[in-house]
């Protein structure tokens, strides 16, 4: 699922129904390992070197 990059991370966590932003925070890093900053971060990361 993607969403708008206008989308707050309420509206984001909202739409699966994960409730609040804080929620979300919470499963993605339970999940996955590291925080969504974290993984924007490293996905813009790579988007630069495959641009480039």
């Amino acid at each position: 699922m993607r969403s708008p990059p206008t989308a707050t991370m309420d509206r984001i966590a909202a739409d699966p129904g994960l409730g609040t932003a804080v929620n979300l925070r919470h499963h993605f890093h339970r999940v996955l390992g590291v925080t969504p900053a974290a993984h924007r971060a490293a996905f813009r990361s790579t988007t630069a070197r495959r641009a480039s």
